[in-house]
């Protein structure tokens, strides 16, 4: 067993026993970026699981009294253009 071992015990215990934020162990580990934390946090494939059941049901509950339809058709906006071919055509000097 090594430091890291303990460092990644310590990030999964906190996200999947005592439910703590992600921010929150972000700054007990010192890290600067959420995506180095998450490399520590291994929880388990049914914690994850039950983890987006529950994000879920929650999200169905919190937006099943107020469904919002859009009064118009929704347009994507325009490709940007391309960029022009830098490359020289053969045979031209």
């Amino acid at each position: 067993m090594d430091f890291h071992s303990l460092r990644r015990s310590y990030a999964t215990h906190l996200l999947t026993a005592y439910r703590y934020d992600i921010k929150f162990i972000q700054m007990q580990l010192g890290h600067e970026h959420a995506a180095t934390t998450s490399i520590y946090t291994l929880p388990a494939a049914d914690f994850q699981i039950a983890e987006l059941a529950r994000v879920h049901r929650e999200t169905l509950e919190s937006t099943s009294n107020a469904v919002a339809i859009p009064k118009r058709k929704l347009k994507l906006p325009p490709r940007p253009p391309l960029p022009p071919n830098r490359k020289k055509k053969r045979g031209a000097s």
